[in-house]
C-alpha cells in the first residue's frame, strides 16, 4: 500500500512537471503582450484576421476577431505617445464598424446599432456609422430612427449612392408597414 501511495505521489510529480511544460510551451507560443506597441501590434492582428474571415463571409468568427482586438486595445492605458493614441483609435474604429457589418449580416441588428454608436463615440462624424446605423434600425423596422440615421450619414456624404439607396429601400419599407398596420386595424375594427 505505501509502494502504491509513493508510485502515486511519483507519478502525481511527473504529471505536474509534463504539465508545467506544456504550460511554459503553451506561454512561448502565444506570448502575451506586455507593451502598449504589442497590444496594439496584436490588435492590429486581430483585426487583419477578422477582416479576413469577414470578406470569406465568416461573419461570426470575424466577430469573434474584432472583439479579440478591442479586448487588447483595452488594455492599452491612457498613453502619452500620440502614435499609439491615433492607432488605437483607428484600430478600435474599423473594429466597432466591421463588427455592425457583421452583426447586420447575421441579423444582430441591435449589436450593430451598440457598435455603430461606439463608433460615433470615436468619430462622430462617421458618414459609415451612420449608414450602418440606419440599415440596422431599418431591419429592425425601426423607421423612423432609420431614417434618422440614414440622413444624417447622407449630410456627411453628400451624393452617396448607397446611403441614397438605402433611404429609398426604408422609405417603401416604412411604407409598407403603414399599409400593412392599416389594413390590420381596418380588420380589427371592421370599417
Amino acid at each position: 500500500s505505501k509502494e502504491l501511495e509513493r508510485q502515486a505521489a511519483e507519478q502525481a510529480k511527473r504529471d505536474a512537471a509534463m504539465a508545467e511544460e506544456a504550460r511554459k510551451a503553451a506561454a512561448e507560443q502565444k506570448k502575451e503582450p506586455r507593451t502598449d506597441g504589442e497590444r496594439i501590434k496584436f490588435a492590429e492582428e486581430r483585426k487583419d484576421q477578422g477582416n479576413g474571415l469577414l470578406k470569406q463571409e465568416h461573419y461570426s468568427e470575424s466577430i469573434t476577431r474584432y472583439v479579440q482586438a478591442l479586448a487588447y486595445l483595452g488594455e492599452v492605458y491612457a498613453s502619452e505617445d500620440a502614435d499609439i493614441k491615433a492607432k488605437k483609435e483607428a484600430i478600435s474604429l474599423s473594429c466597432h464598424l466591421n463588427i455592425a457589418n457583421a452583426a447586420i449580416k447575421v441579423q444582430m441588428y441591435q449589436k450593430a446599432i451598440d457598435n455603430c454608436n461606439k463608433a460615433l463615440e470615436l468619430q462622430p462624424g462617421s458618414a459609415k456609422a451612420y449608414f450602418r446605423k440606419g440599415q440596422a434600425l431599418s431591419l429592425k423596422s425601426e423607421f423612423t430612427q432609420a431614417k434618422e440615421a440614414l440622413d444624417k450619414a447622407l449630410e456627411l456624404a453628400p451624393g452617396d449612392k448607397l446611403i441614397e439607396k438605402e433611404l429609398k429601400q426604408n422609405a417603401k419599407k416604412m411604407e409598407q408597414h403603414k399599409a400593412k398596420e392599416k389594413k390590420m386595424y381596418a380588420n380589427m375594427f371592421g370599417s
